[in-house]
């Protein structure tokens, strides 16, 4: 019964053996493919780091195609959108013609008697009812009506400040008044009459005429304000326009006699001149272009004499038609650059951009009434008021100055996409001119370091699989040995089962001792240590 016991058990320890060392050979297997790819890994890496560098440069050659392609076709699209606006630009039309001008009504027909700017776009509007709108000229718009006197507005200018109105009223009472902070500092009523023109000085005050032919200075002081009669007793017909005349430092008026008066700013009478032409309804001198006009009643139009500051010669006009006949002028101007000037009646505009010497007519829709203009930077930004509650807007400027942002925009990116371009062709040429250099170099780096890599992965791989390889080994060494042993001892004839203790073999079925160093004992001391143990147990 023993008999069979041992060599059941000596079956069993020799099956172990058996796997432990398919399981080795398997490893070992592993260590020899392991050592196989490894050497056709480094062999082959030459061509692999080369493809690798080859796609990677093909990929960066791929973005910078579509990156020309994408500046070349932004660089068309520009250079036509440019052509286009410059094309636009030298189509639009001049402002004589007709199609330059638009026609702007008010909510109400009112008479509007004077336009100041207070900003590149924003214009101040009053009316003689009393009211002060707001025009924007970028879309036209028009704000709802401030009322700032409650009585008639005969006539207005601009204060020290674009924000500031100086304006008189029916009850003779002179009034600056500040839009922004509606601040408001009035004269004192005259005693009979109001004031009919009022012109600002650069630094004496205000120049106001009045209907009882006097001539007053103001000067605002802290808090109050003085008028000063200026003329003397013989000015006793209503004045018509005042204008200070900043070449010779005089006054300039007109009256209702006809006459043109010269005063000084302290109130001599330096000359006068009878109007043969008509009445003078307004005069303007300008500083820039050293010209002064003076327009009014029949299309009369005086102009200050080249020779004498102080005379006046009247100007056949020639820019009058047969429909011209009966007219009026009511405003003369000049643009801040001294460039161009501008004279407005009714029905009729004249402009002049050769100090007078010709006059072209615009265009001025049913033909209305139009008493001054504002002048912009260009003649193309007239603004044009009057007694029929419209304005008469430019727009040829504002089409200019819209084409002229999108042109400036266009040349910005077709500038910037040409340069964009240059750079990413002389990179390419930079590129181009080192790449073999720094390509091989590169390619020689990559390929060792690819190298190296695969060899330490192999010598770790390497090792790992040889610890596993002893191991199994050693396993297969151990069950081996066992099983011969037990086999052994079951082939002796005097093997009996209470001379012979089956616990005291346990110790030697069991695998504790197996260990994992490098250099496994040889089969041979196993199985003469097996045999000693076994002796010992059965003498026992």
């Amino acid at each position: 019964m023993l008999k069979k016991r041992l060599i059941i058990i000596s079956r069993d320890y020799r099956r172990r053996a058996l796997r432990c060392q398919r399981s080795a050979n398997l490893t070992f297997g592993a260590i020899i493919l392991s050592l196989a790819l490894g050497i056709l890994a480094i062999i082959f890496s030459r061509d692999l780091t080369r493809h690798d560098i080859q796609t990677s440069s093909q990929v960066q050659n791929e973005r910078e195609q579509l990156k020309r392609s994408s500046l070349q076709e932004d660089i068309a699209i520009q250079a036509s959108t440019k052509a286009r606006l410059q094309s636009e630009v030298s189509d639009l039309p001049e402002i004589f013609e007709n199609n330059a001008w638009a026609a702007i009504k008010l909510d109400r027909n009112i008479r509007i008697i004077h336009a100041q700017r207070i900003s590149q776009n924003r214009v101040i509007l009053v009316s003689s009812n009393g009211e002060v709108r707001e025009f924007d000229l970028s879309d036209d718009k028009i704000s709802n009506p401030l009322q700032i006197s409650q009585t008639s507005i005969i006539t207005a200018t601009q204060g020290y400040t674009p924000e500031t109105i100086l304006f008189s009223t029916d009850d003779g009472v002179l009034t600056e008044y500040n839009i922004e902070t509606k601040i408001r500092i009035t004269s004192d009523p005259l005693d009979g009459g109001f004031y009919t023109d009022i012109c600002q000085t650069s630094s004496k005050g205000v120049l106001a005429g009045s209907s009882s032919g006097a001539i007053h200075l103001w000067r605002e002081g802290i808090g109050s304000s003085t008028i000063t009669r200026i003329t003397n007793e013989e000015v006793t017909d209503m004045i018509l326009a005042v204008c200070i005349d900043p070449v010779t430092e005089t006054v300039w008026s007109s009256c209702s006699n006809g006459k043109l008066y010269n005063l000084s700013l302290e109130g001599a009478l330096l000359g006068k001149q009878d109007l043969v032409g008509g009445l003078v309804y307004d005069i303007h001198v300008s500083q820039a272009m050293g010209l002064g006009l003076a327009v009014g009643k029949d299309a009369s139009l005086y102009q200050r004499s080249s020779t004498d500051r102080f005379e006046w010669d009247q100007i056949p006009f020639e820019g009058n038609t047969e429909g011209d006949v009966g007219i009026s002028f009511f405003s003369a101007d000049f643009d801040p650059n001294g460039q161009f000037g501008i004279i407005t009646g009714s029905g009729v505009g004249y402009l002049t951009s050769d100090l007078g010497k010709s006059w072209r007519r615009l265009p001025i829709p049913n033909n209305r009434t139009y008493l001054g203009v504002l002048f912009g930077d260009t003649p193309e930004d007239l603004l044009a008021f009057g007694d029929n509650g419209e304005l008469l807007v430019s727009v040829v400027g504002k089409r200019r100055r819209a084409l002229a942002t999108e042109l400036d925009t266009a040349t910005n990116r077709l500038e910037s996409s040409e340069a964009a371009l240059l750079k990413l062709e002389n990179s390419e040429t930079t590129r181009s001119a080192s790449s073999f250099t720094s390509s091989e170099a590169f390619f020689h780096i990559a390929v060792n370091a690819t190298r190296i890599g695969i060899l330490l992965i192999l010598i770790f791989l390497v090792q790992i699989l040889l610890n596993v390889y002893r191991y199994n080994t050693k396993m297969a060494s151990f069950y081996l040995c066992r099983s011969d042993a037990i086999g052994m001892v079951a082939s002796l004839e005097t093997v009996e089962e209470g001379e012979f203790k089956l616990d005291s073999l346990v110790g030697h079925f069991s695998t504790a001792e197996i260990s994992l160093d490098k250099s496994p004992n040889a089969p041979t001391e196993h199985v003469a240590k097996l045999v000693t143990s076994i002796l010992s147990s059965i003498k026992k």
